[in-house]
């Protein structure tokens, strides 16, 4: 079944799905010569804000219903491990440069809250109290600068998931939870992805998604899915070595969205893409899934 709680938060628009924006982090490290190995793409937010903008006004222009802020490395946990502490002000600006970006589209703006840790770290390293902290901090924050809805992504261990949805439900907070998994379909800290999908049935997240994944490994997801079960994803579409900022897309415009069409069906809520990607390719996605299920309402 569709979640009411997905109607609440995208009741503007009356097509399925909704196309997402593409990759953010790994387009903007490729467009500067700037790095920043630990806090990522967040640091553009201070340094180089028209780099941001600019990418926000191109998946606009490309099609994208929903863009994501530039916060996948604005959380504190991240801030304090690296020794910096000027988190919330890369994140307002994030979250500004979106408002801007979208003024007066009928686009909505997910604010991307990551994992409290880096995405692949299978082991803990901070505590609960560090953990909550971080997610609460960052989510409040994130929601008072004016985001629509609040994207935690590429969460892949139990506890934070569960921390996330218990806190989002309990302070009626709309949100959307995206799931990585490895090829053997767990997550991180072990457990199967079905089984991650059970337990959200006690909780209220407007969209379940998968991010960060192959098509392969969302191949194989669909495979174990309940047959009713309303989803979205958005493919990781690049070639690199985990911990390194070096990300290479291995699938053109086109022939990503040949794959995707193959998956596209009225189950899926919401379509994008992930690392490697670019608004050329969210731009041929939603031409075509637009050609083949609906207009986009504007206004």
């Amino acid at each position: 079944m569709i979640s009411p709680e997905f109607h609440s938060v995208f009741s503007g628009f009356s097509n399925l799905p909704l196309i997402l924006d593409g990759a953010v982090g790994s387009w903007l490290e490729e467009k500067s010569s700037i790095s920043e190995a630990h806090t990522w793409s967040s640091h553009f937010n201070i340094s180089n804000p028209d780099l941001v903008f600019d990418l926000h006004k191109l998946y606009i222009d490309a099609g994208a219903d929903i863009i994501t802020t530039n916060t996948f490395r604005t959380n504190p946990s991240a801030s304090e491990i690296f020794g910096q502490n000027n988190w919330k002000i890369s994140l307002k600006s994030a979250v500004k440069l979106a408002k801007q970006a979208v003024g007066e589209n009928n686009v909505l703006i997910a604010g991307s809250n990551p994992p409290a840790e880096d995405c692949y770290q299978a082991n803990r390293t901070i505590s609960t109290k560090q953990l909550e902290r971080n997610h609460f901090d960052h989510i409040n924050n994130l929601l008072s600068e004016g985001c629509d809805f609040i994207l935690n992504e590429t969460q892949s261990h139990l506890d934070e998931i569960l921390l996330i949805c218990k806190y989002c439900t309990n302070n009626n907070i709309k949100y959307a939870l995206s799931i990585y998994c490895t090829s053997d379909l767990n997550i991180l800290s072990g457990e199967k992805v079905i089984e991650i999908i059970s337990l959200l049935k006690d909780y209220s997240p407007s969209a379940v998604l998968f991010n960060c994944i192959n098509l392969n490994t969302y191949r194989l997801i669909r495979q174990v899915l309940p047959s009713d079960f309303y989803h979205g994803f958005y493919p990781n579409l690049g070639l690199s070595d985990i911990g390194t900022n070096s990300i290479k897309s291995i699938l053109s415009p086109i022939a990503f969205t040949e794959e995707m069409l193959k998956f596209i069906n009225p189950k899926i809520l919401i379509v994008g893409a992930c690392c490697g990607s670019s608004p050329e390719h969210i731009k041929e996605l939603s031409k075509n899934t637009y050609e083949l299920f609906g207009t986009k309402v504007t206004g």
